[in-house]
């Protein structure tokens, strides 16, 4: 992604200024040399401007100086401090934060949004914290007082303003929520920026209902159907159980004051909105995750973040070059030695170099593709989903499209482009898995060699992930252990939670490799890899994976247990999980095998 360039075509796009764009962070004159590329721009400036433009859906990868790497580990550890209570810990960290970032406005609204979480967890008086909440919110909007119509902002940065909404009267909060609402609703937020925040507000109005004046049963209930379809659409669950539980409230509430033909609707709806609150309470007890209360971290969370002094290191090595053929005609050894040894970090337009012959992405992407062509970002997103879901149809129409915007002039696009037909023509059963595996094995070599799996270290991007990923599941005898060296290469990642950092690769990995622990009759093992990857998922806020791990565990279940032995109602209360998480995930054929199962599982 040429940032100045995607730069320029967003705020076109969106009509905003640029002003807008950068407000509280850069000047315009900033901005334009950075357009024009004569400015080197801020990194945590960047990502900020980025979600303000509507570009918040997750990193594929993004690689960090070693400075900028030990201020995101440390703020993973304040968070994870903080959501377990450690405050005293979390405190003496945050002091410690202080000094790393010195003047970055970005990261120091980060800083005072933890101290206000710290304080309500703590019983600060309502002022104090809202005084915090406030002078958080204008490290990047210095002008702010209760008015957001003219600014262009973040999820991040709706998040304080709604935190310092609620600690305003009944009447001022109820006016304020209803704008910021209507600014979330038009503004250029992509769904997985809007399902950060959104349910979030639904919940804040929902509690505050007896104060309100304007706001009815009738539009909560509306609003919270936006909320939970948000969430549904990014396959994400923050504060979902909170959501559930207020959506129900409002559902019960109107249900009990009507009665108007129109109830049965909702009565339905409320029956179905009972059942998910139960399946998702089921699931988190097996995992001993408690999701009744959600919290703020998610808005922070960095996953796919690297050193570049690692990556360089492990990905030289995987490679098999030496320090000279790298540096060939790019930079000296000495320059090398001194990145893989943290001693500092070479000049920009040095490391992309380095990247490309490493092939890896020189500029920021959040895409597997390396482009800053807003459709074909959009694309990818669309044929991605396609994928999953199996939408042979779709995926191949999707495909044409993508095929139109020329990706494979790129190695690495080309590499992405090839690897995502070949598992479309998988999953629409034409190719043979010989084949398949043959031509995969190629795709993967336009970057690195196959037998590189098998180093002590590894790096390997997101596609080149999946791509070993797909080769892995085509051998049946040598599944097992290729899918069990994929999860020992995440899980020897650099970083605080390697497993994290990868969530979205390492669910399809350990769901394939806890299914075929399973076709072995490794039972126990095969459950506890479901449960896992189940509380990893969780952990993540992520939902769209959890009927296959609870699909694993039921099935594991049948095969161990002789047929005369079997509880026909815990069998039943487990695929009902399947069938209404699927169903949650709108996954219609899904849904249509499970229900096959459990026909065949549980006579009559």
């Amino acid at each position: 992604m040429i940032l100045a360039d995607f730069f320029n075509e967003e705020r076109t796009r969106i009509g905003a200024t640029l002003e807008q764009m950068s407000y509280g962070l850069y000047t315009k004159s900033m901005m334009i040399q950075i357009e024009s590329k004569d400015k080197e721009a801020n990194r945590r400036y960047i990502n900020r401007i980025l979600q303000r433009l509507g570009i918040e859906d997750e990193l594929n990868e993004e690689y960090v100086s070693c400075e900028e790497y030990d201020i995101y580990m440390l703020e993973e550890k304040i968070m994870n401090n903080i959501s377990n209570k450690n405050y005293e810990q979390a405190s003496k960290e945050l002091i410690e934060y202080k000094k790393q970032v010195k003047n970055n406005k970005v990261s120091l609204q980060f800083m005072t949004a933890m101290t206000a979480w710290i304080m309500r967890e703590h019983n600060f008086s309502k002022e104090e914290i809202s005084n915090t909440y406030k002078q958080s919110i204008r490290y990047t909007v210095p002008e702010f007082e209760l008015s957001i119509d003219e600014y262009l902002l973040s999820s991040q940065e709706y998040n304080l303003i709604l935190e310092y909404y609620n600690y305003m009267s009944g009447e001022v909060f109820e006016e304020c929520i209803l704008k910021l609402i209507d600014k979330i609703e038009n503004s250029s937020l992509t769904q997985y920026s809007r399902a950060k925040i959104y349910p979030k507000i639904v919940i804040y109005l929902s509690d505050r209902y007896m104060e309100l004046k304007k706001i009815d049963d009738k539009e909560l209930i509306r609003l919270g159907e936006k909320a939970l379809e948000l969430l549904i659409s990014c396959g994400k669950m923050y504060y979902i159980m909170e959501l559930l539980n207020v959506h129900n409230s409002n559902l019960l509430r109107y249900i009990k004051e009507h009665n108007s033909e129109d109830i049965k609707e909702y009565v339905l709806r409320r029956t179905q909105i009972l059942q998910y609150m139960n399946t998702i309470d089921d699931i988190a007890k097996e995992c001993n995750i408690d999701i009744e209360r959600g919290n703020d971290s998610y808005l922070y969370e960095q996953r796919g973040i690297y050193s570049i002094s690692d990556v360089i290191r492990i990905r030289r090595i995987m490679l098999g070059m030496t320090r000279e053929e790298l540096s060939d005609g790019i930079c000296s050894v000495r320059t090398i030695m001194r990145i893989e040894n943290r001693k500092g970090c070479a000049q920009k337009n040095i490391v992309r170099q380095l990247f490309r012959r490493l092939h890896l992405a020189p500029e920021l992407t959040r895409t597997e593709g390396i482009t800053s062509q807003r459709k074909a970002i959009e694309y990818e997103i669309k044929w991605n989903d396609a994928i999953c879901r199996k939408d042979n149809n779709i995926a191949e129409k999707i495909q044409s499209e993508v095929h139109n915007y020329k990706w494979e002039d790129v190695v690495e696009n080309r590499q992405c482009f090839e690897n995502k037909s070949i598992i479309a023509k998988i999953q629409a059963g034409k190719i043979a898995p010989d084949e398949a595996e043959r031509e995969l094995k190629k795709i993967l070599e336009y970057t690195v060699p196959y037998d590189s799996i098998h180093k002590k270290e590894c790096y390997y991007t997101k596609v080149e992930m999946i791509c070993l990923y797909t080769i892995a599941t085509l051998n049946k005898d040598k599944r097992i252990e290729r899918l069990k060296r994929l999860i020992d290469v995440i899980k020897s990642e650099k970083g605080n939670d390697p497993i994290s950092n990868r969530i979205s690769v390492y669910e399809i990995i350990a769901i394939a490799y806890a299914s075929e622990l399973g076709n072995r009759e490794r039972y126990d093992e095969s459950n506890q890899y479901s449960i896992r990857t189940m509380y990893k998922s969780i952990k993540s806020n992520r939902m769209f994976y959890l009927e296959l791990d609870e699909y694993g565990l039921i099935w594991n279940y049948v095969q161990r247990t002789p047929k005369e032995q079997l509880d026909l109602k815990y069998i039943e209360e487990k695929i009902d999980n399947c069938i209404i998480l699927a169903e949650l995930n709108k996954q219609d054929r899904k849904v249509e095998f499970y229900k096959e199962h459990k026909k065949s599982w549980i006579p009559n």
